[in-house]
């Protein structure tokens, strides 16, 4: 019995059913009609490869085309082109509707970076204020009596710094208007800086006239020296010579010896100070759970003595809190970060990474105190101008205060700092002062002595002139009042306001507050170089708080020059 033949597949046929034929007859073509077979062609382009031949098919076999195209796709060379072309539209197509997705993503939102922000450890209420935390501004005599307000123009990009050398324009002619161009002076780098340009001063119309290319210059020669009383010899000059004493000096010294010994060890410093080397031997823990604002405020006495972590004898203890800042910020698209649960702490990192780079140009510094001050701009109330506990937040005085404080010392360690920010300030404190502008509320326009004194400090720093009548009025009411026995908050905002002011109401407030300083300054045991005080502001900031604040009044007169000048004190 003989095996049967092998079957072989066919095509589909008609019917798609599949049938077995036997294999052909194997005959050779005629060398006449012998043709030569032409293999179809891929096409590879990029990751994607087209089998032009299978393209054909499926176009034949689901598209009815006349026999004059069919003729036409017939030839392999128009083929492979179609290919091609279908290739690029398929990639164009694909592009297209990518680029439609991704401008149709929403806003990222800082939150989603920075985490759920925590609620602020002391609710406010329009009866209780919150506690209340301080540090100072780097401020500068900037003339006789004119004050200018140095407004950086958004536009610089981040992280450069801005500087105020005038323009080469002769003496005495008024620069452009309505923004005078205002030429950068190279920083200490090689690096050439773009040009900066100055806007109109707050609270003057858009038409005012700028100040003059010798005023500029005069601004800029204060501001190279504005760290000069911060050396051991100016500083016991100015302290002579602005109402400090022997004794004040030695007043100032240990409470730095007492800070330095109650710094945790990775450098930070906490308002619940009973922790390491303190061991419960100092009594008074504050509640205020910010490790940044309490480190902030800690460092803040050590830079107005002009310790810094290059030069003096707290190098270390200013090395140590300055990381420990610079590492607890979180960079995020708008800035860095350093609230750690609270707007004061975002202020009082900012003032001492600010202050830390205007003394000493340390570039490893720039970056994170810029941040800040951007970080600062981004969560101002846009509608009201102001700051409180969380971003967007209508304002308070208190804090908007000390955003304020932020930026200007921002400006005099020459960084950017958004001129909409300050605008907006100005705005806000239009909505909490009394008519005359002499008083200021909290969230309000009721006055309160505290608020006021923070008011009053804003608009001299925003350029308020010595014979404006609310200014004058105000100092009047503050001088009327005298040192607190208790609220180291009011009396260190008074002591800076009567301070610029000078005169016979700095006289007298500075003889009863030096003194009670020294009096009251603790001198036995573990506490020795402290001060406490009951106050409101005491149960969240403690014994960390009252003496970073204490110590800092008694170095007013070296931290930063009387803003009206001498020939305001003269009463000229």
């Amino acid at each position: 019995m003989t095996e049967p033949k092998p079957k072989s597949s066919e095509v589909i046929s008609k019917s798609y059913r599949v049938r077995e034929l036997p294999p052909p007859p194997k005959v050779a073509p005629a060398a006449s009609i012998r043709q030569e077979v032409i293999q179809p062609k891929t096409i590879e382009l990029d990751s994607l490869v087209i089998d032009t031949e299978k393209v054909g098919s499926l176009f034949r076999n689901r598209i009815r085309m006349s026999p004059r195209w069919e003729q036409w796709l017939a030839n392999p060379v128009r083929r492979e082109r179609v290919g091609y072309g279908l290739s690029i539209l398929v990639h164009l197509i694909v592009l297209t509707a990518l680029a439609f997705w991704i401008t149709r993503l929403p806003r990222r939102d800082p939150s989603d970076e920075a985490g759920e922000m925590a609620s602020p450890s002391i609710a406010s209420s329009d009866q209780s204020a919150p506690p209340d935390l301080i540090a100072e501004p780097l401020v500068e005599q900037l003339g006789e009596q004119l004050v200018i307000p140095i407004a950086v123009n958004v536009t610089v990009p981040v992280n450069k710094v801005a500087s105020l050398t005038p323009p080469p324009k002769p003496p005495n002619v008024p620069m452009p208007q309505p923004k005078p161009q205002v030429k950068n002076e190279p920083p200490p780098a090689t690096a050439k800086q773009p040009p900066s340009s100055a806007t109109t001063l707050p609270g003057e119309p858009a038409d005012a006239k700028g100040p003059s290319a010798d005023l500029v210059a005069s601004i800029d020669k204060f501001m190279e020296g504005r760290f000069k009383r911060r050396t051991p010899k100016n500083r016991t000059e100015a302290a002579r010579y602005g109402g400090g004493s022997q004794q004040s000096e030695e007043a100032v010294e240990r409470g730095l010896r007492w800070l330095v010994a109650h710094q945790k060890a990775d450098g930070s410093w906490s308002c619940n100070h009973q922790t390491d080397a303190c061991m419960h031997y100092c009594l008074n823990p504050g509640s205020e759970a910010s490790s940044t604002a309490a480190t902030g405020l800690a460092l803040l006495p050590f830079l107005g003595a002009g310790y810094t972590h290059q030069q003096g004898e707290y190098q270390d203890v200013v090395q140590r809190g300055l990381d420990f800042l610079i590492g607890k910020g979180l960079v995020i698209s708008y800035g860095t970060d350093f609230r750690d649960s609270s707007m004061y702490g975002q202020a009082l990192a900012t003032v001492a990474l600010c202050e830390a780079y205007g003394m000493t140009q340390d570039e490893k510094l720039k970056v994170a105190a810029q941040g800040g001050l951007d970080y600062i701009a981004y969560v101002q109330d846009h509608n009201g101008g102001g700051w409180r506990y969380n971003p967007g937040e209508p304002g308070d005085t208190t804090v908007t205060g000390w955003m304020i404080v932020a930026m200007k010392s921002g400006q005099m360690a020459r960084l950017d700092v958004h001129s909409p920010a300050l605008q907006g300030a100005e705005k806000f404190l239009d909505s909490v002062q009394s008519p005359d502008g002499s008083q200021y509320g909290y969230d309000s326009r009721k006055p309160r002595n505290t608020t006021s004194a923070v008011g009053l400090l804003c608009r001299m720093y925003g350029g308020w002139k010595r014979d404006k009548a609310g200014l004058i009025q105000g100092v009047a009411n503050l001088s009327k009042l005298g040192p607190s026995n208790e609220d180291m908050y009011f009396n260190y905002y008074t002591t800076q306001v009567l301070f610029h002011w000078s005169g016979p109401e700095w006289n007298a407030w500075n003889l009863k507050m030096r003194d009670y300083l020294i009096s009251t300054q603790a001198r036995e045991g573990h506490p020795a170089g402290s001060w406490f005080f009951r106050s409101q502001q005491s149960d969240a900031g403690g014994r960390l708080y009252n003496t970073a604040v204490a110590t800092m009044i008694l170095e007013v007169y070296y931290r930063f020059m009387p803003l009206y000048g001498e020939k305001a004190v003269a009463g000229k």
